[in-house]
């Protein structure tokens, strides 16, 4: 079977994707978290690891759905725990 993802198709869905380069050890940036404070005082937090379950992954490129708030600023928490 091959499913098609059309979610998109219809309404144009707004999202920011994030694409982090880590240091010669760790190029992909694994293990790194995103922070993201919306403009109702809202907090989102994301780790990027792109291996989720059994048999399956995703992008190396951090996506993160925009539907319904507008990110005002983003924190970057890096896998050695330094942060920008």
């Amino acid at each position: 079977m091959l499913y098609r993802n059309s979610s998109n198709d219809a309404v144009k869905q707004r999202y920011l994707q994030v694409e982090l380069k880590g240091d010669s050890a760790n190029t992909n940036a694994i293990g790194a978290k995103l922070i993201v404070y919306n403009s109702l005082y809202q907090v989102h937090t994301y780790e990027k690891f792109p291996v989720r379950g059994f048999q399956s992954s995703m992008e190396t490129p951090v996506h993160i759905g925009l539907n319904g708030f507008k990110a005002d600023s983003l924190l970057i928490v890096w896998p050695d725990n330094t942060f920008e």
